[in-house]
């Protein structure tokens, strides 16, 4: 036999105390005005990986403005640990290429390299 689910409409066997689709309580309780089960939901949550890309990604982006010294190497560290998250990858990702790109672009106008090397030899 069949219970279905108050909250989705989902078919759910029995014997389940909670739906297979949205989790909600399938069993008749006392206090029918609350449909959903009461746990702590962990599925929203960032993961420490997550925040190190955004972290990355604001980094990388400040340090093209400001204190590229530190900032860009923090972004780019930071989105290196980013993209192994599994939320926010993308911004990781543009937050090493931003790093990358902020960091050439800084040693070819800061002096750090010789004008030979970056306008030829000839």
């Amino acid at each position: 036999m069949m219970i279905t689910c108050p909250n989705c409409n989902t078919p759910n066997e029995e014997g389940h105390s909670f739906c297979q689709n949205c989790g909600c309580s399938i069993e008749p309780s006392e206090n029918a005005n609350h449909s959903h089960a009461e746990w702590s939901d962990d599925s929203n949550r960032l993961s420490w990986k997550d925040i190190s890309g955004l972290l990355g990604f604001i980094s990388s982006i400040t340090g093209c403005f400001w204190c590229a010294v530190f900032l860009l190497p923090l972004g780019l560290i930071a989105s290196l640990v980013g993209v192994t998250g599994k939320r926010l990858r993308g911004i990781a990702i543009s937050g090493l290429i931003i790093a990358l790109l902020g960091g050439v672009i800084w040693v070819c106008t800061s002096g750090i390299l010789p004008d030979w090397m970056i306008n030829g030899v000839f």
